[in-house]
């Protein structure tokens, strides 16, 4: 009897230990995001904000992009709120980079790249990062640095600077930072739960966004897709299948891009001009075939990882956090749960409209055509 009970004791140590590890294995591969929230308070100002976390005012700002002088809040507003300190460690998430980390904790990328014995900017996701102790930081980055940019999927060898240079005025990454607009864009749909919901969001508002739509999803709902254009928001095309167009032969990728666009043609006689590759996957190749169509690339530089949190707060710091002047805004408008972007998303539209931003689709905000010429065969209203 005593053997047995040992037995099972022996066994239930060993499934609560791998239970462990697994729990230790999940967290480990967890995108780190880019803080907490705050939400502003009646008579609340920016230096009282970061007294409450023992931050300075500098470092408040460099994580809050969209405020600029005279730096008035809003009771209601949120603010983004780092939650890593000086000294511990950081797990790089998919889309970080040196400088968008640096400019977290700010510190200059120089230092914390020289702190962590970094030969070359790239990183990976699930990279561990020291930041170092602030007795140790040299320069600290002011908002007035340069903005952290979200990295995207390349072929090796290639970098998203180096296509834009080889094709100009084909990639775009943000828009001009001459005004206070942002545009919302919303990538995976249509389906006929989360898309219709995210409309009816941003119609209550009076905001046009953009959505980059499946083409095999396109002509599931076609209802949906036409109930966007009638209101006035932008579509784009996304791929076929969603494949990641970098991973595929020249045949397939032009198949990727033609199907997407029967789609179009079939449920709205047009074609949009404008296209993001799934995953943001990116190469010599697609860009020839994307160039040839006449398309625009759209990326994005503010990332709100709605498609991995189930928090709407962490969608709020993810996104804020990277959204200034010109801003391109990646969200998702089906492919995963999304009950918290739709809590998450009302918080973001009153948040930067309280700083006097406005919303525009990426036609708008980069002053350019989204569709073909022959676009209305379908007697459609033309986006506006």
């Amino acid at each position: 009897m005593l053997e047995e009970e040992m037995i099972i004791r022996n066994n239930i140590c060993r499934m609560i230990t791998s239970a462990a590890l697994l729990l230790f294995l999940i967290m480990a591969a967890t995108p780190a995001l880019a803080g907490r929230v705050h939400l502003v308070q009646q008579g609340q100002t920016l230096d009282a904000i970061a007294l409450e976390y023992s931050l300075s005012l500098d470092r408040l700002l460099a994580v809050n992009p969209f405020m600029e002088k005279p730096y008035t809040l809003f009771p209601g507003q949120v603010l983004v709120v780092p939650e890593a300190r000086l000294g511990e460690k950081h797990l790089v998430s998919p889309g970080e980079s040196l400088e968008s980390i640096a400019v977290l904790f700010g510190i200059s990328p120089g230092t914390l790249a020289s702190y962590n014995d970094l030969e070359r900017e790239k990183l990976f996701p699930g990279q561990i990062l020291i930041i170092p102790p602030s007795k140790e930081v040299e320069s600290p980055v002011l908002k007035s640095s340069p903005a952290a940019k979200k990295t995207v999927k390349v072929d090796p060898g290639y970098t998203l600077s180096g296509l834009a240079a080889e094709y100009p005025g084909i990639i775009a990454v943000r828009g001009p930072g001459d005004k206070k607009a942002v545009a919302l864009t919303f990538d995976d749909g249509p389906d006929d739960k989360y898309t219709p919901q995210i409309m009816n969001i941003l119609d209550s508002q009076h905001i046009k966004g953009t959505f980059f739509l499946v083409g095999s999803l396109i002509e599931k709902h076609p209802g949906v897709v036409e109930n966007l254009v009638a209101g006035g928001h932008q579509v784009a095309g996304h791929g076929w299948s969603h494949s990641n167009l970098k991973n595929l032969n020249r045949d397939q990728i032009l198949s990727e891009l033609d199907q997407t666009a029967s789609s179009f043609r079939n449920v709205l006689a047009m074609e949009p001009l404008m296209f993001r590759p799934p995953y943001g996957g990116l190469s010599p190749v697609v860009m020839k075939e994307i160039a040839a169509l006449g398309y625009t690339s759209i990326m994005w530089n503010s990332d709100s990882l709605d498609w991995y949190s189930r928090s709407a707060d962490s969608i709020l710091a993810s996104t804020l956090a990277d959204t200034k002047r010109g801003s391109i805004i990646l969200m998702h408008s089906a492919g995963v749960n999304l009950d918290a972007t739709l809590k998450a998303l009302p918080e973001i539209i009153y948040t930067l409209k309280s700083q006097g931003y406005t919303f525009l689709t990426v036609s708008e905000l980069l002053g350019r055509s989204g569709y073909r010429d022959d676009y209305g065969a379908a007697g459609l209203p033309e986006p506006r």
